[in-house]
């Protein structure tokens, strides 16, 4: 068994929870803040929520790799990178993200904007809205780099990830 596509597997997920009392399943849009991994994966675990998906786990790059074609490595390759998520429409993020975060029961979205990486940052901002809209459930946008440390406050995430599981406990009940 391949074990990344197990791992990424709904069965899978559902029966291996990184929180033991996991209460909320988030989805995480943007690139991971590298220097607050520990602190972030702290807070979600004491508000009793689960990361289960993002964008760029599940839609990143050479998402397709069976189409990767040994006897036209270069054509293949291009065909691969020009169809990832970064070079497609509004319009089919929103409808990907959304099937996705079916799949995976979540609860609420959690976007990040990125200073240092405008292509994952660009669309933030609607892509929040559009999904949001589709499913139903709250989404909050945040601002945190990967690398700089100028855009982040550990208050502003505090305060913006302890309404969305207020939001979402709400429209639980």
């Amino acid at each position: 068994i391949n074990f990344f596509n197990a791992y990424l597997s709904k069965e899978f997920n559902e029966k291996m929870g990184a929180v033991k009392r996991e209460r909320f399943r988030l989805y995480w849009d943007g690139l991971a803040i590298w220097n607050r991994v520990g602190w972030l994966a702290e807070k979600f675990a004491s508000l009793d929520a689960s990361v289960v998906l993002g964008r760029y786990t599940h839609l990143g790059f050479f998402h397709e790799p069976e189409k990767i074609d040994p006897q036209k490595p270069l054509e293949s390759l291009a065909a691969n990178v020009a169809g990832v998520q970064l070079n497609q429409s509004l319009d089919w993020l929103i409808d990907t993200i959304a099937g996705l975060c079916q799949e995976y029961s979540v609860d609420g979205l959690v976007m990040t904007t990125m200073r240092t990486c405008r292509p994952f940052s660009a669309l933030q901002l609607p892509l929040a809205e559009g999904v949001s809209r589709k499913l139903g459930i709250p989404a909050v946008v945040i601002e945190g780099d990967m690398v700089d440390t100028n855009f982040y406050s550990d208050a502003q995430w505090d305060t913006k990830l302890q309404a969305l599981m207020e939001t979402i406990e709400a429209r639980k009940r």
